[in-house]
């Protein structure tokens, strides 16, 4: 490094990368939902899981039926699902974060660099639309969440458990409490909600976006569209 610069210290709170802030003054507004590009909508019709209940692998049978006559695909394609979060564990996430009373207000969240603005699932975005359509508050956690976790926690004990989290000594317990029993975020939440607090601006920066699930075609257009 230059002479005259040092390395942040790990124990600083960088800023956040995303200007988010609540907007009010534009009232009560129904968000629009955004469909990611190309999508169509389908009704799920059966989520079946067809390996062994005590088996490691979770294999679905998932049938989608849909009437979109712009639907066509290819022996080989993938179908891509963007699935949401149970309207239980939204609920669930906003009153453990103190965030239930502006969880409908309009959002306006933009790059803090470049000023461009963050496309969601929903516009307006709102904190409901976040933790229904965008984040994955039901993912297991990295070593990443923590060492986010352990700056908005006012009990010394659980800073105290998260850096150990963060550290190379502490990944075994880590994997014990997260990876093992497949604790979600959610979850974590639960079990230190007495002491955490989070900025809404750092919710992009704390919280991973939700990824979509991919799943192999086993059917033939000449089936089932007649």
């Amino acid at each position: 490094m230059p002479p005259n610069m040092t390395p942040i210290p790990e124990d600083q709170l960088l800023p956040p990368r995303f200007l988010v802030a609540l907007q009010p003054d534009r009232g009560t507004v129904k968000p629009v939902e955004i469909p990611p590009p190309g999508s169509f909508k389908s009704k799920v019709t059966q989520n079946k899981r067809i390996t062994a209940p005590g088996h490691w692998q979770d294999v679905r049978h998932v049938i989608l039926e849909s009437h979109d006559p712009a639907l066509t695909y290819e022996p080989g394609d993938i179908a891509v699902l963007w699935p949401e979060n149970l309207k239980e564990e939204v609920d669930s996430f906003l009153d453990i974060l103190h965030w239930t009373e502006i969880a409908d207000t309009p959002l306006s969240i933009s790059n803090m660099l470049t000023g461009k603005q963050v496309l969601t699932r929903s516009d307006p975005p709102t904190l409901r639309t976040l933790a229904t359509s965008y984040l994955d508050i039901c993912s297991v956690p990295r070593r990443s969440f923590f060492e986010m976790l352990k700056h908005f926690s006012s009990d010394e004990q659980h800073v105290e458990k998260f850096t150990e989290f963060c550290t190379i000594e502490g990944q075994e317990e880590l994997w014990d409490y997260t990876t093992r029993p497949r604790r979600t975020i959610l979850e974590v939440l639960a079990d230190f909600w007495s002491s955490i607090k989070i900025p809404i601006e750092y919710v992009h920066d704390i919280f991973p976006a939700m990824k979509p699930r991919r799943f192999s075609i086993a059917s033939s257009l000449k089936v089932f569209i007649p």
